[in-house]
């Protein structure tokens, strides 16, 4: 045990999990002591926690009552603002004087840790204790990195589970409490906390679906949540669109008559069964369930056949929808396909396309046309190899000149990427879009752009056509997306988007804190 050292365990912990309380127990026999620290609003979520930062703290109360050398603490929740590690850890150091601070994190953070607000100062006050996460290995180059950059590093002798909270949100939903403490889960039912899906899962008895059919979407749904997680992606829309998929797979007509879903326009009477319903589905899911996102809707009117052009959302229930669990049963192990899949979205799309082709095929049976002209468009995506002779865009673009939209993915020149970034956002009618060059100031990127969103439906709206047009255009996919009702930040490598409604972008003024005078231009 270290003796004179604390640790401090932050998180949303929403909610908290046996797993996390496993982590503090063994965390608990390494340090003097233990500091458990639930958010108020951690920036690294997309969006606000599900529940109340009163509900999460009483329920991290509750897991850890008995034990004696650990605290929880709700000095975050107190400040009622954006959770950053350096304020607390600042906190603790006058809390904790003369004793060594520790900040245990997962290895899924490790790779952006240079990236976290006031790195520098930060390195300097902390020693960071990993846990290894399943799934999240930790690459000996990149401690080699870290240490190169000052932060001190070491890893725990134990790992810690891949079971995420929003995997924890689906398994409710499905009235499934295995992965936590018996009294966090009797607060919830107690409570009624984490409703947010049972308005879907609560219809899939009046939708007549089958025990089989249900729990094939409960593993969809998982599937897809960790599909969302790894591509940066919705992943409320990930889990919405995935409880609906197969909404109207095992209806009749009289049930949709009754429930007031609209009948298929005369050009789809003719579609196969098997493709029918996912076209019904999402007229269920807009007339019964009241959905109007698109990205949802889309994802589940084309999650049997595909389209051109599929949103993130929708080649996520797509492919969930192929690589869930129970499958292997069917079709034999599957861990190769799923294992292309999580290392490349698009050849995940390919591969399972070509499959269903082959499969349709040999059996004598016509290949439904949506389906045949979705694998033409991603074969048509698939990068050429070095030499194959397609002109690239130069690389010594002007700050601010505009870019033609050719269909070839940007250059590793920042620049490029800054640009086509605040022509999609011109497009779709951003404000005072403007570029600031940082390269010569900070290793974090190569540009800031910055943007004034009309409300904060407008910053959902921008964030996402951003992040659909990159993906969809140039297979780029964001490594971090951190949003709030009021602003957005996307990391894309070299270039971060920041996407503010007026009042936060005069708050933070970045313009001022990030110009030296030459390398701010207007779009």
């Amino acid at each position: 045990m270290k003796e004179n050292a604390v640790v401090l365990f932050g998180g949303s912990f929403d909610p908290i999990q046996s797993d996390h309380v496993d982590i503090v127990k063994k965390l608990q026999k390494r340090f003097y002591k233990t500091v458990v620290i639930p958010t108020y609003v951690s920036p690294f979520k997309k969006t606000g926690s599900f529940v109340s930062a009163k509900d999460r703290l009483s329920m991290v109360q509750i897991a850890l009552k008995d034990e004696n050398s650990v605290e929880v603490s709700d000095f975050e929740i107190k400040k009622e603002d954006i959770s950053y590690s350096i304020d607390t850890i600042e906190h603790f150091i006058n809390v904790y004087q003369g004793k060594q601070l520790y900040f245990a994190l997962g290895s899924e953070m490790l790779q952006k840790l240079p990236k976290w607000h006031r790195f520098d100062e930060l390195k300097e006050m902390v020693h960071f204790y990993v846990v290894e996460r399943k799934g999240f290995a930790i690459k000996p180059a990149t401690l080699r990195r870290l240490t190169k950059l000052g932060a001190n590093i070491e890893v725990a002798d134990f790992t810690g589970s891949f079971f995420s909270s929003a995997h924890t949100r689906v398994d409710i939903a499905f009235n499934k409490f295995h992965s936590l403490p018996k009294e966090v889960a009797s607060y919830i039912k107690d409570n009624k906390l984490y409703q947010d899906y049972k308005c879907i899962t609560g219809g899939f008895e009046v939708f007549d679906l089958s025990k089989e059919r249900i729990k094939h979407t409960y593993q969809t749904t998982l599937a897809a949540v960790s599909l969302a997680k790894r591509y940066n992606a919705n992943i409320h829309d990930a889990v919405t669109a995935a409880l609906l998929h197969d909404i109207a797979k095992e209806a009749d007509s009289d049930i949709f008559e009754s429930l007031g879903v609209p009948p298929l326009p005369e050009v789809y009477q003719d579609v196969p069964k098997k493709v029918r319903h996912a076209f019904i589905g999402a007229e269920a899911a807009r007339a019964f369930f009241g959905i109007r996102k698109k990205s949802v809707l889309d994802a589940v009117r084309f999650h049997t056949t595909g389209a051109p052009k599929m949103g993130k959302v929708a080649k996520i229930v797509f492919l969930a929808d192929k690589i869930e669990s129970s499958r292997d049963k069917e079709e034999g192990n599957l861990d190769e396909l799923r294992e292309l899949i999580f290392t490349n979205l698009n050849k995940g799309m390919i591969e399972v396309l070509e499959r269903n082709v082959a499969r349709m095929r040999k059996r004598g049976r016509e290949v439904y046309p949506l389906t045949t002209a979705t694998l033409e468009f991603f074969l048509s995506k698939r990068k050429p190899k070095v030499g194959a002779g397609i002109d690239r865009p130069k690389k010594d673009i002007e700050l601010g000149e505009f870019i033609s939209l050719q269909k070839t993915p940007p250059t590793k020149d920042g620049t490029e990427l800054a640009n086509r970034i605040a022509i999609f956002l011109d497009e779709k009618k951003a404000r005072d879009i403007t570029l600031i060059a940082i390269a010569h100031k900070t290793v974090i990127a190569d540009y800031f752009i910055l943007c004034t969103a009309s409300s904060t439906t407008a910053v959902n709206a921008l964030t996402d056509y951003i992040d659909e047009r990159l993906s969809k255009d140039f297979n780029i996919e964001p490594l971090r997306r951190d949003l709030d009702p009021k602003w957005s930040a996307v990391d894309y490598g070299d270039v971060i988007l920041h996407i503010q409604t007026e009042d936060i972008r005069n708050f933070y003024d970045l313009e001022r804190l990030w110009s030296d005078g030459d390398n701010v231009q207007r779009f």
